[in-house]
Parts: C-alpha cells; sequence; structure tokens
C-alpha cells in the first residue's frame, strides 16, 4: 500500500500507533493519574483518622518478562499501606521490622497478576490482590488499604 500523504511514513506510523494507544486506553495523563490517587491517599487517612494515617512501603521497580507473550513488563510504583483501626500499635512499630517481607509479598503478588490487571483505571484487582497477600503473611486482617500513588506500566 502506498503512502500519498504529505507526512513522512516514520511520522504516520507515530500518529497512528499514538491513535491506537488512545482508543486502547493505554495512555493516560500522568498529573490525572497521580491527582486521583493523592486524592484516594487522602481520602483513607481522613478515614482511618489520625492514629492509622497511610505508611509508605517503598519504592518498587520490577521487571517481568513473559516468555508465552515475548514481552517483558516493566512496573514503577510506589506503595503505602493503612492499617485497620483494630491493629494494636504495636503493629505500627513492627511494620518497619516486617517491611522485607511484605514488601516480597507485593512483589509476587505483581509477578502474578496479568497484564490486564495493571491497564485497570483504579488498579483494583491488583490492589485486592496486594492486599490478601500481605494479611495473610500477618495471619490477621491488619492492613485495610493498599494504595499505589504512583504507578506505571510499560511493555517492551
Amino acid at each position: 500500500m502506498r503512502c500519498t500523504t504529505n507526512y513522512p511514513k516514520s511520522r504516520l506510523r507515530q500518529i497512528a500507533m499514538a491513535a491506537v494507544l488512545t482508543i486502547c486506553g493505554f495512555v493516560l495523563p500522568e498529573r490525572v493519574r497521580g491527582q486521583e490517587v493523592a486524592d484516594q491517599v487522602e481520602a483513607v487517612e481522613k478515614k482511618t483518622n489520625l492514629k492509622n494515617p497511610a505508611r509508605p512501603l517503598g519504592s518498587f521497580a520490577i521487571r517481568d518478562y513473559r516468555p508465552t507473550r515475548n514481552e517483558t513488563a516493566k512496573l514503577n510504583f510506589s506503595m503505602h499501606v493503612s492499617l485497620s483501626e483494630s491493629a494494636p500499635d504495636m503493629v505500627a512499630e513492627q511494620l518497619e521490622h516486617w517491611r522485607h517481607r511484605l514488601r516480597d509479598q507485593v512483589i509476587i503478588a505483581v509477578r502474578k497478576s496479568l497484564a490486564i490487571d495493571f491497564q485497570q483505571p483504579g488498579l483494583d484487582v491488583l490492589r485486592r490482590r496486594i492486599l490478601l497477600r500481605l494479611n495473610r503473611v500477618l495471619k490477621k486482617p491488619l492492613i485495610a488499604e493498599a494504595l499505589l500513588p504512583e504507578f506505571t506500566y510499560t511493555t517492551h
């Protein structure tokens, strides 16, 4: 097929790719997503009062090679957790001690997730999966909410 426009072929490919990504919902403005998540963090902190504010669990940079699809998924995100009201004060103090175990469970949950879970606007399935794994490690439902304020997902 021959191109009859004044644009070079490389520019037409870029335009077509941008249109396809926009239609499929892969391109989301980061400012909007970041503001929505910041609002979610504030809402959870208000819900749980000052007793249990959202605590950072750290930043994650995960590269997951999926050979069956011949793709490499790259995920960069930071995570915060909010303790439930029934959690004793000792849990808040021990959270730093359990940090590596909790981070391992987050990585396992991300690697077990499907690509479609990363493309949902609220990341509800991913957050629920992480929350279940974290509470399983703690042997009680001590964590009420798992928040992902910054999240980027790319594939190669």
